[in-house]
Protein backbone atom coordinates (compact mmCIF):
# COMPACT_ATOMS: atom_id res chain seq x y z
CA UNK A 1 0.00 0.00 0.00
CA UNK A 2 2.84 2.78 0.72
CA UNK A 3 4.89 1.57 -2.40
CA UNK A 4 1.82 2.04 -4.11
CA UNK A 5 1.02 5.74 -2.65
CA UNK A 6 4.64 6.49 -3.11
CA UNK A 7 4.46 5.61 -6.86
CA UNK A 8 0.92 7.76 -7.39
CA UNK A 9 2.78 10.78 -6.25
CA UNK A 10 5.66 10.39 -7.82
CA UNK A 11 3.39 9.61 -10.84
CA UNK A 12 1.33 13.07 -9.87
CA UNK A 13 4.52 15.26 -9.41
CA UNK A 14 5.35 14.38 -12.98
CA UNK A 15 2.54 15.12 -14.58
CA UNK A 16 2.42 18.40 -12.58
CA UNK A 17 5.65 19.44 -13.97
CA UNK A 18 4.83 18.36 -17.62
CA UNK A 19 1.46 20.43 -17.43
CA UNK A 20 3.29 23.43 -16.61
CA UNK A 21 5.66 23.27 -19.24
CA UNK A 22 3.04 22.82 -21.08
CA UNK A 23 1.36 25.92 -20.43
CA UNK A 24 4.33 28.08 -20.00
CA UNK A 25 4.00 30.23 -22.80
CA UNK A 26 0.41 30.97 -21.90
CA UNK A 27 1.12 31.73 -18.26
CA UNK A 28 0.95 35.38 -16.97
CA UNK A 29 4.59 36.85 -16.95
CA UNK A 30 4.24 36.66 -13.11
CA UNK A 31 3.05 33.37 -12.61
CA UNK A 32 6.10 32.51 -15.09
CA UNK A 33 8.90 33.77 -13.11
CA UNK A 34 6.94 32.85 -9.74
CA UNK A 35 7.39 28.96 -11.06
CA UNK A 36 11.02 29.58 -12.32
CA UNK A 37 12.05 30.55 -8.83
CA UNK A 38 10.12 27.27 -7.64
CA UNK A 39 11.95 25.58 -9.77
CA UNK A 40 15.68 26.81 -8.82
CA UNK A 41 14.55 26.30 -4.83
CA UNK A 42 13.91 22.62 -5.38
CA UNK A 43 16.44 22.24 -7.21
CA UNK A 44 18.61 23.54 -4.22
CA UNK A 45 16.34 21.18 -1.93
CA UNK A 46 17.82 18.31 -4.03
CA UNK A 47 21.01 19.36 -3.97
CA UNK A 48 20.90 19.63 0.05
CA UNK A 49 19.74 15.99 -0.29
CA UNK A 50 22.91 14.77 -2.66
CA UNK A 51 25.23 16.36 -0.42
CA UNK A 52 23.70 14.14 2.60
CA UNK A 53 23.39 11.38 0.94
CA UNK A 54 26.08 8.49 0.70
CA UNK A 55 26.56 5.12 -0.59
CA UNK A 56 26.48 3.20 -3.82
CA UNK A 57 23.37 1.72 -5.55
CA UNK A 58 22.81 -1.08 -8.22
CA UNK A 59 19.53 -1.14 -9.47
CA UNK A 60 18.02 -3.59 -12.50
CA UNK A 61 16.92 -1.82 -15.96
CA UNK A 62 14.20 -3.64 -16.45
CA UNK A 63 11.21 -3.42 -19.63
CA UNK A 64 8.35 -4.96 -20.93
CA UNK A 65 5.92 -5.11 -23.88
CA UNK A 66 2.59 -4.99 -24.59
CA UNK A 67 2.67 -8.88 -26.28
CA UNK A 68 5.72 -9.81 -24.77
CA UNK A 69 7.39 -10.75 -21.92
CA UNK A 70 9.89 -8.38 -18.98
CA UNK A 71 13.30 -8.14 -19.80
CA UNK A 72 16.47 -7.06 -17.54
CA UNK A 73 18.53 -4.93 -20.15
CA UNK A 74 21.13 -4.83 -17.75
CA UNK A 75 22.68 -3.49 -14.21
CA UNK A 76 23.15 -0.15 -13.22
CA UNK A 77 25.64 0.54 -10.74
CA UNK A 78 26.10 4.51 -9.53
CA UNK A 79 26.51 6.51 -6.29
CA UNK A 80 23.48 6.84 -4.21
CA UNK A 81 23.10 10.81 -4.40
CA UNK A 82 23.49 10.69 -8.24
CA UNK A 83 19.56 10.84 -8.86
CA UNK A 84 19.33 13.30 -6.90
CA UNK A 85 21.65 15.34 -8.70
CA UNK A 86 20.07 15.06 -11.93
CA UNK A 87 16.47 16.04 -10.36
CA UNK A 88 18.83 18.99 -9.11
CA UNK A 89 20.20 19.47 -12.81
CA UNK A 90 16.39 19.62 -14.23
CA UNK A 91 14.96 21.56 -11.68
CA UNK A 92 17.68 24.45 -12.13
CA UNK A 93 17.44 24.54 -15.80
CA UNK A 94 14.11 24.93 -15.75
CA UNK A 95 14.45 27.35 -12.99
CA UNK A 96 17.50 29.34 -15.16
CA UNK A 97 15.28 29.07 -18.57
CA UNK A 98 11.95 30.26 -17.34
CA UNK A 99 13.89 33.10 -15.77
CA UNK A 100 15.74 33.81 -18.95
CA UNK A 101 13.66 33.56 -21.45
CA UNK A 102 12.36 37.01 -22.85
CA UNK A 103 8.38 37.57 -22.61
CA UNK A 104 8.60 38.41 -26.47
CA UNK A 105 9.83 34.89 -27.18
CA UNK A 106 7.29 33.10 -25.16
CA UNK A 107 4.48 34.97 -26.78
CA UNK A 108 5.55 33.72 -29.84
CA UNK A 109 5.54 29.92 -28.78
CA UNK A 110 1.47 30.55 -28.71
CA UNK A 111 1.03 29.71 -31.89
CA UNK A 112 2.99 26.06 -31.66
CA UNK A 113 1.11 24.16 -29.28
CA UNK A 114 1.80 20.64 -30.97
CA UNK A 115 5.46 21.49 -31.15
CA UNK A 116 5.67 22.51 -27.45
CA UNK A 117 3.96 18.77 -26.40
CA UNK A 118 6.59 17.25 -28.36
CA UNK A 119 9.59 19.20 -26.88
CA UNK A 120 8.40 18.47 -23.10
CA UNK A 121 7.91 14.27 -24.61
CA UNK A 122 11.17 14.32 -25.84
CA UNK A 123 12.47 15.77 -22.48
CA UNK A 124 10.60 13.57 -20.47
CA UNK A 125 12.05 10.56 -22.39
CA UNK A 126 15.74 12.26 -21.63
CA UNK A 127 15.19 12.68 -18.28
CA UNK A 128 14.59 9.01 -18.01
CA UNK A 129 17.30 8.32 -19.45
CA UNK A 130 19.35 10.06 -17.06
CA UNK A 131 17.87 8.57 -14.40
CA UNK A 132 18.15 4.68 -15.17
CA UNK A 133 21.63 5.82 -15.54
CA UNK A 134 21.88 7.08 -12.28
CA UNK A 135 20.82 3.45 -10.87
CA UNK A 136 17.51 5.71 -9.66
CA UNK A 137 14.59 3.57 -7.48
CA UNK A 138 12.20 1.60 -9.71
CA UNK A 139 9.42 4.12 -8.88
CA UNK A 140 11.18 7.20 -10.46
CA UNK A 141 11.81 5.84 -13.51
CA UNK A 142 8.61 4.37 -13.81
CA UNK A 143 6.71 7.40 -13.18
CA UNK A 144 8.40 9.49 -15.69
CA UNK A 145 7.44 8.65 -19.44
CA UNK A 146 5.54 9.63 -22.42
CA UNK A 147 2.83 6.86 -21.62
CA UNK A 148 1.06 9.16 -19.10
CA UNK A 149 1.69 12.32 -21.17
CA UNK A 150 -1.25 11.29 -23.59
CA UNK A 151 -3.93 12.12 -21.92
CA UNK A 152 -2.44 15.73 -20.62
CA UNK A 153 -1.49 16.48 -23.76
CA UNK A 154 -5.20 15.75 -25.74
CA UNK A 155 -6.66 18.01 -22.74
CA UNK A 156 -3.61 20.40 -23.40
CA UNK A 157 -4.05 20.64 -27.75
CA UNK A 158 -7.79 20.96 -27.27
CA UNK A 159 -8.19 23.97 -25.14
CA UNK A 160 -5.35 25.77 -27.57
CA UNK A 161 -7.78 24.71 -30.23
CA UNK A 162 -10.83 26.00 -29.17
CA UNK A 163 -8.79 29.21 -28.52
CA UNK A 164 -7.22 29.44 -31.86
CA UNK A 165 -11.03 28.33 -33.64
CA UNK A 166 -10.08 25.33 -34.54
CA UNK A 167 -12.87 22.39 -35.68
CA UNK A 168 -12.46 19.45 -33.38
CA UNK A 169 -11.89 17.16 -36.19
CA UNK A 170 -8.29 18.63 -36.72
CA UNK A 171 -7.58 17.30 -32.98
CA UNK A 172 -7.36 13.49 -33.94
CA UNK A 173 -4.58 14.36 -36.98
CA UNK A 174 -2.93 17.04 -34.08
CA UNK A 175 -2.91 13.85 -32.01
CA UNK A 176 -1.64 11.03 -34.53
CA UNK A 177 1.26 13.78 -35.14
CA UNK A 178 2.25 13.87 -31.63
CA UNK A 179 2.26 10.11 -31.22
CA UNK A 180 4.43 9.73 -34.23
CA UNK A 181 6.69 12.46 -33.18
CA UNK A 182 7.06 11.57 -29.41
CA UNK A 183 7.11 7.80 -30.49
CA UNK A 184 9.61 7.66 -33.01
CA UNK A 185 11.84 9.51 -30.90
CA UNK A 186 11.35 6.71 -28.46
CA UNK A 187 12.74 4.21 -31.41
CA UNK A 188 15.04 6.07 -32.08
CA UNK A 189 16.44 6.48 -28.64
CA UNK A 190 16.38 2.39 -28.17
CA UNK A 191 18.26 2.19 -31.79
CA UNK A 192 21.24 4.17 -30.41
CA UNK A 193 21.02 2.76 -26.84
CA UNK A 194 21.20 -0.96 -28.66
CA UNK A 195 23.96 -0.07 -31.74
CA UNK A 196 26.12 1.81 -28.82
CA UNK A 197 25.50 -0.24 -26.14
CA UNK A 198 24.35 2.88 -23.80
CA UNK A 199 22.73 1.08 -21.17
CA UNK A 200 18.71 2.03 -20.00
CA UNK A 201 15.85 -0.14 -20.83
CA UNK A 202 16.19 1.06 -23.79
CA UNK A 203 19.80 -1.29 -24.72
CA UNK A 204 18.24 -3.98 -25.68
CA UNK A 205 21.43 -5.65 -27.11
CA UNK A 206 21.68 -8.23 -24.29
CA UNK A 207 18.63 -8.22 -23.84
CA UNK A 208 16.40 -11.48 -25.17
CA UNK A 209 13.07 -10.50 -25.62
CA UNK A 210 9.92 -13.22 -26.43
CA UNK A 211 6.89 -11.97 -27.97
CA UNK A 212 3.68 -14.11 -28.17
CA UNK A 213 1.06 -13.70 -30.94
CA UNK A 214 -2.69 -12.55 -29.50
CA UNK A 215 -4.15 -14.72 -33.03
CA UNK A 216 -2.92 -17.85 -32.82
CA UNK A 217 -0.73 -17.69 -29.49
CA UNK A 218 2.56 -18.59 -30.85
CA UNK A 219 5.95 -17.30 -29.13
CA UNK A 220 8.63 -15.89 -30.57
CA UNK A 221 12.20 -14.96 -29.39
CA UNK A 222 14.73 -12.90 -30.95
CA UNK A 223 18.53 -12.60 -30.58
CA UNK A 224 19.90 -9.52 -28.96
CA UNK A 225 20.99 -6.94 -31.30
CA UNK A 226 19.44 -8.34 -34.32
CA UNK A 227 17.37 -6.39 -36.93
CA UNK A 228 14.25 -8.22 -36.99
CA UNK A 229 14.30 -7.70 -33.23
CA UNK A 230 14.92 -3.83 -33.67
CA UNK A 231 12.06 -4.35 -36.40
CA UNK A 232 9.17 -6.13 -34.27
CA UNK A 233 10.09 -5.41 -30.65
CA UNK A 234 11.04 -2.19 -31.05
CA UNK A 235 9.99 -0.19 -34.63
CA UNK A 236 6.36 -1.78 -34.91
CA UNK A 237 5.15 -1.24 -31.58
CA UNK A 238 6.41 2.43 -31.36
CA UNK A 239 4.95 3.22 -34.88
CA UNK A 240 2.16 1.47 -35.41
CA UNK A 241 0.47 0.28 -31.77
CA UNK A 242 1.84 3.18 -29.58
CA UNK A 243 0.41 6.11 -32.09
CA UNK A 244 -3.42 4.92 -31.57
CA UNK A 245 -3.20 4.82 -27.97
CA UNK A 246 -1.74 8.08 -27.91
CA UNK A 247 -4.33 9.37 -30.11
CA UNK A 248 -7.47 7.66 -27.91
CA UNK A 249 -5.98 8.65 -25.00
CA UNK A 250 -5.85 11.73 -25.67
CA UNK A 251 -9.06 12.00 -27.20
CA UNK A 252 -10.25 10.91 -23.67
CA UNK A 253 -8.32 14.16 -21.75
CA UNK A 254 -10.20 16.09 -24.53
CA UNK A 255 -13.52 14.88 -24.33
CA UNK A 256 -12.85 15.79 -20.17
CA UNK A 257 -11.95 19.13 -21.52
CA UNK A 258 -15.24 19.31 -23.97
CA UNK A 259 -17.55 17.91 -21.32
CA UNK A 260 -16.31 20.56 -18.31
CA UNK A 261 -16.71 23.47 -20.85
CA UNK A 262 -20.93 22.35 -22.30
CA UNK A 263 -21.14 22.15 -18.40
CA UNK A 264 -19.97 25.28 -17.25
CA UNK A 265 -21.77 27.05 -20.81
CA UNK A 266 -25.54 25.07 -19.67
CA UNK A 267 -25.07 26.42 -15.94
CA UNK A 268 -24.27 30.20 -17.44
CA UNK A 269 -27.47 29.84 -19.99
CA UNK A 270 -29.94 28.80 -17.35
CA UNK A 271 -28.93 31.04 -14.24
CA UNK A 272 -31.80 32.93 -12.46
CA UNK A 273 -32.09 36.95 -13.01
CA UNK A 274 -32.09 38.73 -8.94
CA UNK A 275 -35.25 39.93 -8.29
CA UNK A 276 -33.77 43.27 -8.00
CA UNK A 277 -32.89 43.50 -11.55
CA UNK A 278 -35.99 42.51 -13.65
CA UNK A 279 -37.74 45.85 -15.31
CA UNK A 280 -41.43 45.49 -15.23
CA UNK A 281 -43.34 43.49 -17.87
CA UNK A 282 -45.67 45.01 -19.99
CA UNK A 283 -49.31 43.32 -19.93
CA UNK A 284 -49.44 39.96 -22.37
CA UNK A 285 -53.03 40.68 -23.64
CA UNK A 286 -52.96 44.77 -24.10
CA UNK A 287 -49.04 45.46 -24.69
CA UNK A 288 -49.39 48.08 -22.33
CA UNK A 289 -47.35 48.73 -19.36
CA UNK A 290 -49.17 48.15 -15.97
CA UNK A 291 -50.89 50.98 -14.61
CA UNK A 292 -50.12 50.22 -10.78
CA UNK A 293 -46.78 51.54 -11.28
CA UNK A 294 -47.49 55.56 -12.81
CA UNK A 295 -49.16 56.32 -9.42
CA UNK A 296 -46.36 55.43 -7.43
CA UNK A 297 -43.99 57.00 -9.44
CA UNK A 298 -46.29 60.44 -9.83
CA UNK A 299 -47.02 60.30 -5.49
CA UNK A 300 -43.22 59.84 -4.80
CA UNK A 301 -42.35 62.74 -6.94
CA UNK A 302 -44.54 64.87 -5.80
CA UNK A 303 -43.35 64.05 -1.89
CA UNK A 304 -40.16 64.74 -3.28
CA UNK A 305 -41.17 67.90 -4.45
CA UNK A 306 -42.44 68.91 -1.32
CA UNK A 307 -39.95 68.34 1.08
CA UNK A 308 -36.83 69.20 -1.56
CA UNK A 309 -38.01 72.90 -2.00
CA UNK A 310 -36.86 75.15 0.55
CA UNK A 311 -39.36 78.09 -0.21
CA UNK A 312 -42.76 75.54 0.41
CA UNK A 313 -44.57 76.27 3.38
CA UNK A 314 -44.61 73.64 6.31
CA UNK A 315 -48.20 73.60 6.00
CA UNK A 316 -48.72 73.35 1.92
CA UNK A 317 -45.83 70.98 2.27
CA UNK A 318 -47.93 68.65 4.46
CA UNK A 319 -50.77 69.40 2.13
CA UNK A 320 -49.11 68.15 -0.58
CA UNK A 321 -47.92 65.16 0.68
CA UNK A 322 -51.55 64.31 2.11
CA UNK A 323 -52.93 64.82 -1.38
CA UNK A 324 -50.74 62.38 -2.80
CA UNK A 325 -51.10 59.83 -0.88
CA UNK A 326 -54.66 60.42 -1.92
CA UNK A 327 -54.03 60.20 -5.45
CA UNK A 328 -51.85 56.91 -5.06
CA UNK A 329 -55.13 55.33 -3.14
CA UNK A 330 -57.82 56.58 -5.49
CA UNK A 331 -55.62 55.45 -8.68
CA UNK A 332 -55.27 51.69 -7.15
CA UNK A 333 -58.90 51.43 -6.38
CA UNK A 334 -60.71 53.30 -9.35
CA UNK A 335 -61.98 50.76 -11.69
CA UNK A 336 -60.55 50.52 -15.28
CA UNK A 337 -62.49 49.50 -18.15
CA UNK A 338 -60.78 48.04 -21.49
CA UNK A 339 -62.64 49.64 -24.84
CA UNK A 340 -62.56 46.90 -28.00
CA UNK A 341 -58.73 47.36 -29.29
CA UNK A 342 -57.58 46.69 -26.53
CA UNK A 343 -56.42 50.19 -24.56
CA UNK A 344 -57.16 51.11 -20.89
CA UNK A 345 -58.95 53.89 -20.24
CA UNK A 346 -59.10 54.77 -16.26
CA UNK A 347 -61.52 58.21 -15.74
CA UNK A 348 -58.87 61.32 -14.79
CA UNK A 349 -58.62 62.89 -11.65
CA UNK A 350 -57.66 66.44 -10.41
CA UNK A 351 -56.38 66.74 -7.08
CA UNK A 352 -56.88 69.83 -5.56
CA UNK A 353 -54.34 72.18 -4.17
CA UNK A 354 -54.98 73.24 -0.64
CA UNK A 355 -57.02 75.88 1.00
CA UNK A 356 -55.72 78.84 0.86
CA UNK A 357 -52.66 78.12 -1.44
CA UNK A 358 -52.66 78.84 -4.90
CA UNK A 359 -52.51 75.94 -7.85
CA UNK A 360 -49.68 74.55 -8.98
CA UNK A 361 -49.15 73.34 -12.22
CA UNK A 362 -47.93 69.34 -12.42
CA UNK A 363 -50.91 68.42 -10.04
CA UNK A 364 -53.64 66.91 -12.57
CA UNK A 365 -53.24 64.14 -14.72
CA UNK A 366 -55.25 62.10 -17.00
Amino acid sequence: MRGSLTHLLLLGGFLLVSAALLWWAWLPPRVRRGLALVASAAGLVFLVLALNTAGHREAETTGSFVLGSTYVAGQASASASLPYYVITAVCLLMGTVGLALPDPTARRLLAYPLATAIVVSVLATVVRFALEKAAAPKGWTWAVGVTWLAPLVGAFLALRFREQGRPFRALPAALLIYGLASRGWVALSYAAATVFKLGSHYDLSSAWVRLEDPLTGAARSFSPGSVTQMLYVVAVPQLLVWPLYTVLAGLMGAGVVYAVAATTRARHSVSPIPETQRLPTDSPSTGVSSPQIQPSRQSSSLSQRSHSSPLVHPDRAAATASAARNLDMGERSRPTSTCDTGCVHRPSRTVSPPTGSPARPGTSRR
